[in-house]
């Protein structure tokens, strides 16, 4: 016969164990539910900012990417990129480093920022090693208010072409700062500008002709070198004798002389502007450069601003060169003559050019022509020379490689108080008529000064005159 048999104790034994697992279950369901559907790490609590003094173009470093010795990365703090780097105060040597790649060698600054709270026993401000291609030097950190205030330090190193290593060391244990980033860029030795000053000091201009100015500044390793002239402002004190635009181009207005002032930054400076024509008959006699005469190379017409049909060139690099004229006078003695020329830059050659002056087959002298910078600034170099009653060649040769011209004109005339007509002349060599046609010519007087008035009377002629001048 069977009989029931009560087993209250290993029923309750298994109840106790029952809710104690059904407990350790509903924490960990509790714990789980807690847990986000996706993990997100610590983002950057700020932006990494230049320094003012850095150009656009700086390089940014993060802190935290540095090699670490006995250093660490820390997130804790009000941070740029993924956190920063941490020196750590309580290691001897607690050491960051970063490899710099440059495109060329030269002094680079570099700008830490950092931050140095306070720590008891620790001082203010921290002693780090900085450390270059293996040369080193102590910093001293200013320490910060907190450590959540960031700070720059600037330093300036020298650099290789091509890999560069860079590290900070903390100087022994209590030195210890947080590093969040750093910008290095390429030092450019600024030039400082110790006066300016015109290109030509005299500017020599006939009436209704213009000149572009050269303004230079003189720096102080004594250098020269043009200045923008966007950048410099111009003024004339007499515009009824001379004006002057905003880019530095000179107008001659009437005869006389003034000076153009230049300013740039706190410099200025002044040239003196004489507008010809002063000393110089209205009718003086011009002889075109490119049209007469005998000339090795040219004439030319590719430049602006010449007078005639063309301009003679003499050649800088074809040496010799040169370009002689026939003139014929009515009595001897000493003449002007006013030579119109342009002396442009050329790669190689002085600024001014040096050319021999000629007269009957003979040197009388070097003429040094001042550099004109544009070959289309024209610009009048005076000249006395002897002549002989009736013809005489005068000629201007290059000798010397580098030292070409271009000449628009000769204008001559003969210093004399009272000038006497010694002849006549067409005021052109041949005319083309029609048959049983009539044209209007004009004569002109010359006078002993060579210089060339018209005749106010009219003469008319046809095919069949033939007019004889005495």
């Amino acid at each position: 016969m069977l009989k029931k048999i009560k087993c209250t104790g290993v029923i309750n034994l298994y109840r106790k164990k029952s809710n104690k697992f059904f407990s350790i279950f509903m924490i960990v369901v509790l714990l789980l539910s807690m847990v986000p559907n996706s993990i997100v790490f610590a983002e950057a609590t700020r932006n990494a900012t230049p320094p003012t003094v850095a150009p656009n173009d700086a390089t940014l470093i993060e802190g935290e990417t540095a090699t670490r010795t006995d250093a660490w990365t820390g997130t804790d703090r009000p941070y740029s990129g993924t956190g920063f780097a941490i020196l750590d105060g309580s290691r001897d040597s607690s050491k960051i480093s970063y490899n710099i790649n440059v495109d060329s060698e030269g002094e680079y600054s570099f700008a830490f920022n950092y931050s140095a709270g306070p720590v008891d026993g620790w001082p203010t401000e921290r002693s780090i090693i900085l450390n270059v291609n293996g040369q080193e030097e102590t910093l001293l950190f200013t320490g910060t208010n907190s450590w959540d205030e960031w700070e720059y330090l600037i330093k300036n190193v020298n650099l290789n072409t091509g890999d560069n290593t860079i590290s900070l060391t903390t100087d022994g244990s209590t030195n210890g700062a947080n590093i969040d980033y750093l910008y290095y860029w390429k030092v450019e030795n600024e030039e400082i500008v110790q006066s300016i000053q015109f290109k030509n000091s005299t500017i020599n201009i006939t009436k209704g002709d213009n000149f572009q100015s050269i303004v230079q500044a003189i720096y102080d390793d004594n250098s020269i070198k043009d200045l923008n002239l966007e950048k410099v402002s111009f003024s004339s004190a007499e515009e009824n004798i001379a004006t002057v635009s905003e880019t530095g181009k000179i107008t001659a207005v009437d005869v006389g002389s003034t000076e153009i002032t230049a300013a740039y930054e706190n410099f200025s400076a002044t040239t003196t502007v004489v507008v010809e024509e002063t000393g110089v008959p209205a009718n003086a006699r011009v002889i075109q450069g490119g049209e007469s005469g005998t000339i090795t190379h040219g004439p030319a017409t590719d430049q602006n601003g010449y007078t005639g049909s063309g301009f003679a060139v003499i050649n800088h690099e074809l040496v010799p060169s040169s370009a002689s004229y026939d003139i014929e006078v009515g009595s001897s003695g000493e003449f002007n003559i006013n030579l119109r020329y342009a002396a442009g830059f050329v790669s190689g050659s002085s600024d001014d050019r040096t050319v021999g002056l000629f007269v009957n087959g003979s040197k009388v002298r070097d003429i040094v022509f001042e550099g004109t910078t544009q070959w289309n600034n024209w610009q009048l170099n005076r000249q006395v020379v002897s002549l002989n009653e009736g013809k005489n060649t005068v000629m201007l040769k290059v000798e010397a490689a580098g030292n070409g011209i271009v000449l628009d004109k000769l204008t001559l005339w003969k210093n004399v108080s009272e000038p006497e007509v010694y002849s006549y002349q067409f005021d052109q060599e041949e005319y083309q008529v029609k048959e049983s046609a009539t044209d209007q010519v004009t004569m002109q007087a010359i006078s002993t000064d060579e210089t060339i008035e018209d005749v106010t009377e009219a003469l008319y002629l046809t095919p069949m005159m033939n007019p004889l001048l005495t």
